[in-house]
């Protein structure tokens, strides 16, 4: 479940405990610095959730990790860690510069695959409660390490991106996949490069996550659920909302139902809901009663 603005104290831990109560096992932020929109610290939200949730998993969808310095993003998740007891995912990506993030803050957006690999030759190691020593043209490091480490004895790390180096990425370091903008047809043809890569990399591909993003928007119909749905997505992708609608899940619960049907058929192990309108708690009920029925 991600919530599509940024929302109140009150209203972000009003959704996250029902959500929880409802069912839902995990819970996920989005993360920009400066977007079309107003939205909240990623980080600075799961640590409130870290302490108003009792069970589910807290994660980011994703953390634009090529933006931030990989010791205060470790310092960061390892106090989360504690906060939640040990719930903590961190799933993280590349981004773009559509919205200004790179602009503001300095960074060029060509370089960020390269950041990001060697952010991870940072975080990874001190996530793990190791000393590290590292020298590159972005990060100086000598003898740092995380104290506490995390409660976790490895946070996992699942990654976005839909290049065959994101994939790659996922299969040398990753515990899971995260799959936005993805239609269940290429869903399946991209399982079988990800397969490939962690064959080359001597993982067992079944043993990683593969979430899907599906976007959400309750209707009697899928026209008319489109069109409620347009406005927010014109605000925060800049894009109608029939262009969401091959990876989305707009219309009644039997919409929902065979959306899921189709991605699981295609390889998905679960689920990231994002919403596509304001109605945030009544969505949230839609959606599991959706899941449930199809379940029962």
């Amino acid at each position: 479940m991600e919530a599509p603005d940024a929302l109140s104290t009150a209203a972000v831990l009003e959704l996250a405990t029902r959500a929880e109560d409802l069912g839902f096992d995990s819970l996920w932020v989005g993360d920009h610095i400066q977007w079309h929109q107003a939205t909240l610290d990623s980080l600075c939200v799961l640590s409130a959730l870290a302490v108003a949730t009792r069970t589910a998993r807290l994660g980011t969808s994703v953390l634009l990790l090529p933006l931030r310095h990989p010791v205060l993003v470790a310092k960061a998740a390892a106090t989360i860690d504690h906060l939640c007891g040990g719930r903590l995912v961190l799933g993280l990506g590349l981004g773009t510069d559509a919205g200004g993030d790179y602009s503001a803050t300095g960074i060029e957006p060509r370089t960020r695959g390269k950041r990001m690999d060697d952010s991870l030759r940072v975080l990874q190691p001190l996530l793990r409660g190791e000393v590290v020593d590292h020298e590159s043209a972005a990060w100086k490091l000598s003898q740092t390490v995380l104290s506490p480490s995390p409660v976790q004895e490895a946070i996992p790390l699942l990654f976005g991106g839909h290049s065959v180096a994101a994939l790659r990425r996922v299969a040398n370091s990753g515990q899971g996949w995260i799959a936005a903008f993805t239609p269940p047809s290429r869903l399946r043809e991209q399982l079988v490069i990800l397969r490939e890569e962690c064959q080359r990399a001597g993982r067992d591909s079944g043993e990683l996550e593969v979430l899907v993003i599906v976007y959400v928007e309750r209707g009697p119909d899928e026209q008319t659920a489109v069109s409620t749905a347009d406005g927010y997505v014109r605000r925060q992708y800049r894009i109608p909302a029939s262009r969401l609608a091959p990876y989305s899940a707009f219309g009644p619960k039997e919409t929902i139902e065979r959306r899921l049907d189709e991605y699981l058929e295609a390889g998905a192990t679960g689920f990231i809901f994002a919403y596509c309108g304001p109605r945030y708690l009544e969505t949230t009920e839609f959606v599991a009663e959706a899941v449930n029925r199809r379940l029962a």
